[in-house]
């Protein structure tokens, strides 16, 4: 697989620019997928990357005992995480890139927890039809509006609880993707059996191909809840035949990005990925 080159930031002034009533100033994102895309990508994230940094420790996000009650009660902080643009996703978008058919003005990608959005973004500036939802999609959706160029049919930005079974459901069912993408939403224990659920669901019942990119949240654990709970009501085989495959983040990307690679003080330098194939997308 073909990996980075990539991030170029642009500092906005600061609060020069806001994010819905929080006013939250945000920062310019230039991201760089060539070959696989001709031009570059507009996104944005929060500009003050420490008080993110504060925020997970203050919460404790990497704490695997969290109940429900604790994790919506946290939800609205959780979403401010959202706003940083983490390498997971910019690995999605490249792995995602590879996964595109030639034809894909009726191919669909369902990005989940997309945050700043990069994969959604990628696949609507790649030709497909591109679907990205989150608790807040205000930001996702001013970048779409600023892209330069694009060859996709459209794109929707969905307001979406992943706490919300029912909810997420009626969004499979009403978009039907060929591609369903979750990109570090693993970063607790029922948020990691929530989007296992949900990827079960849209494997099994609706015949989606599945991505989920996850850097190792909870020690590792995030990625045993996923599993888990996308093979618990399936009869996809035995847990031992899945995993994640670790790959290298590009040096060049933890040099320009080094802000976005820590999470509560820890450096990350590798991606799991995970694949669910129910057809040839190609």
């Amino acid at each position: 697989m073909r990996y980075m080159k990539f991030l170029h930031f642009t500092l906005l002034a600061p609060r020069s620019r806001a994010f819905s009533t929080s006013y939250i100033p945000l920062r310019r994102i230039e991201v760089d997928l060539r070959p696989q895309l001709s031009d570059l990508i507009i996104a944005y994230e929060r500009d003050n990357l420490e008080e993110d940094n504060l925020l997970e420790r203050a919460l404790g996000v990497q704490d695997c005992t969290s109940s429900i009650n604790d994790i919506r009660r946290k939800q609205q902080f959780h979403d401010t995480l959202g706003l940083q643009a983490w390498p997971s996703g910019f690995v999605a978008a490249r792995i995602m890139l590879d996964m595109l058919p030639d034809h894909r003005g009726d191919f669909t990608v369902l990005e989940l927890g997309c945050g700043t959005g990069v994969p959604s973004l990628a696949a609507y500036k790649a030709g497909a039809n591109a679907v990205a939802t989150d608790l807040d999609v205000n930001i996702v959706s001013r970048s779409f509006n600023e892209q330069s160029s694009h060859g996709g049919n459209g794109y929707k930005c969905i307001e979406l609880n992943l706490l919300d079974e029912k909810a997420c459901e009626k969004i499979i069912s009403y978009t039907r993707p060929n591609l369903v993408i979750a990109a570090d939403c693993l970063y607790d224990a029922t948020l990691a059996n929530a989007v296992g659920q949900i990827m079960s669901v849209s494997a099994g019942k609706y015949g989606c191909n599945i991505l989920v990119a996850d850097p190792g949240r909870l020690d590792g654990r995030g990625r045993e809840l996923f599993l888990d709970s996308f093979l618990s009501d399936t009869d996809f085989g035995s847990r031992e035949k899945y995993g994640f495959e670790d790959v290298d983040m590009p040096q060049e990307l933890l040099r320009k990005s080094g802000a976005s690679l820590s999470w509560c003080g820890v450096l990350e330098t590798k991606v799991g990925i995970f694949t669910w194939l129910n057809s040839d997308i190609k």
